[in-house]
């Protein structure tokens, strides 16, 4: 008996998700380095290229918010909820995480 591969199932509408997750991280302006691609099933929040934030599908159109640990590991937070109300939590209540490494030249150099 010769195995199968089974079709990966992706959820309808992800690459709509990626957009309107886009969009809610950069209303306010700051966050335009901010991309947002979907990866087996999720949705990851890259800063400088490097992913961030998860946002893991749960039951209708909720997700549940996780960010990267030192270590690699994903970490849950307690936030769930729309791709809009998501949105609002990160660059409110985790903007700095947000934020962009790239810092003028006026901010470093041997002075600092």
């Amino acid at each position: 008996m010769t195995a199968t591969k089974r079709p990966v199932r992706r959820r309808p509408g992800l690459a709509d998700a990626t957009t309107v997750l886009t969009t809610a991280i950069r209303t306010d302006g700051r966050h335009d380095h901010v991309t947002v691609r979907a990866d087996r099933g999720c949705l990851y929040v890259d800063v400088d290229e490097e992913p961030v934030v998860r946002l893991e599908a749960l039951s209708g159109n909720g997700y549940g918010l996780s960010f990267r640990h030192h270590t690699g590991r994903w970490e849950p937070t307690p936030f769930t909820g729309d791709l809009d109300r998501l949105g609002r939590v990160l660059t409110t209540e985790f903007g700095a995480y947000l934020d962009s490494y790239d810092f003028p030249p006026t901010k470093s150099g041997p002075d600092h």
